[in-house]
């Protein structure tokens, strides 16, 4: 079960900096 968290909270934290960078990008570019 830890195992299946830790996962969890690396993939959520991997696609909030895709969102973040996304975002910024979008900013950038506009």
């Amino acid at each position: 079960m830890n195992n299946v968290l830790y996962l969890n909270d690396y993939f959520s934290d991997q696609i909030k900096k895709i969102i973040i960078c996304k975002s910024y990008l979008v900013i950038v570019i506009h």
